[in-house]
């Protein structure tokens, strides 16, 4: 919140300042989670409002150059990288939108508070991230892994090593005494193999998040 504060131009940092993001999140323009582990704990942001994060991806830079696409040009960007970049950034929007269905899909009770973590790795330490995680009353955490894809998510070895990586991270850093779970959130489901049988994931589909 600190951050985000100091960066908007014309905002003091005050008591006007929070009450101008907490309108934002009531008209639906942003999100805010609760950071866990942290030290320096606080209130983090997110844009989900859909037309602003696509303003600002792809039409403020055309304007800036002067430039225009074709219908030839959108099609081609939608094979690029950058545009399948984009489309996990919007699936993650939309869960964040959607948090209490995702709740309800995990079968977690309501006292199941949202949260994300991140760690920046100093010197060769590897950072890691949790975009969102539930912290339970029954001391238990489900950590949450957000992939878009248009078929189903294939776990293979180096992700399932990125996976335990991050969780085994999360323990560390945290110095959580609780037990960790982990849940898939996707378009399409997982792919089973040894892998994903071995996580023993829950997995939860973007056609359960608007029921």
């Amino acid at each position: 919140q600190e951050e985000l504060l100091k960066q908007c131009k014309h905002v003091t940092s005050g008591g006007r300042g929070i009450e101008k993001l907490k309108n934002l999140e009531e008209a639906g323009f942003l999100t805010s989670f609760l950071s866990d582990g942290r030290r320096k704990k606080g209130i983090y942001y997110r844009l989900i409002d859909e037309y602003s994060a696509f303003y600002l991806k792809w039409i403020e830079p055309l304007k800036k150059s002067s430039q225009k696409f074709s219908k030839i040009s959108w099609s081609r960007l939608r094979e690029s990288p950058s545009w399948k970049s984009w489309s996990g950034y919007c699936f993650e929007t939309i869960c964040f939108k959607h948090v209490d269905q995702i709740r309800n899909a995990l079968n977690l009770d309501e006292t199941a508070i949202a949260k994300t973590w991140k760690h920046k790795g100093k010197g060769l330490e590897q950072g890691a991230q949790i975009d969102l995680l539930f912290d339970r009353s029954d001391d238990s955490i489900t950590i949450c892994e957000i992939k878009y894809t248009d078929k189903p998510f294939p776990i293979d070895k180096l992700y399932f090593s990125i996976l335990k990586n991050k969780i085994e991270s999360y323990k560390i850093q945290t110095q959580t005494l609780k037990q960790i779970f982990l849940a898939m959130i996707t378009t399409s489901g997982i792919k089973k193999n040894i892998y994903s049988e071995e996580l023993e994931t829950q997995v939860v589909k973007l056609n359960q998040l608007f029921k």
